[in-house]
């Protein structure tokens, strides 16, 4: 029950961004309805988005992945919720970066709420990796994830 909690903390804010994202795009351009007719119906709306989100998400995964092991190494204790914390803030700044650089809009909320998505996608991609983990070390090796340390 604590995994599906957690999960829904992540699903639903990334969905509530996204919502307001198209609402925020819609409402600030003459063709709301032609955004929303090429999101569902042209194939380079999906190239187009996977272009826009995919650089900043490589490269917040790996500032991340360098956090994670940093903290391995130094074999720094901290509870997952100051872990988890940190890792989103830490995935904040790549996205952030990304867009001032490489992209040059300035619309503050549409900058925040992608910045905030690439946040939760991150996150996530490293809540799943922790899952995946404690259900491969429970089951093939047959002793609790944290018996080994």
């Amino acid at each position: 029950m604590k995994k599906l909690k957690e999960f829904l903390m992540l699903l639903i804010p990334f969905a509530a961004l996204s919502t307001l994202s198209v609402i925020w795009f819609a409402i600030n351009t003459q063709g709301g309805v032609r955004y929303l007719q090429l999101m569902f119906a042209d194939s380079f709306f999906i190239i187009a988005l996977m272009h826009t989100f995919v650089p900043p998400i490589i490269i917040s995964f790996i500032v991340c992945l360098f956090y994670k092991l940093i903290v391995s190494f130094m074999k720094i204790k901290m509870t997952r919720k100051i872990d988890y914390i940190i890792l989103f803030v830490l995935s904040l700044i790549p996205p952030v970066i990304y867009i001032l650089v490489m992209t040059r809009t300035f619309d503050i909320v549409n900058n925040t709420i992608f910045t905030l998505q690439i946040g939760i996608i991150v996150t996530f991609v490293f809540w799943l990796t922790e899952l995946v983990n404690k259900i491969i070390r429970k089951h093939f090796f047959k002793r609790p994830a944290d018996a080994n340390e």
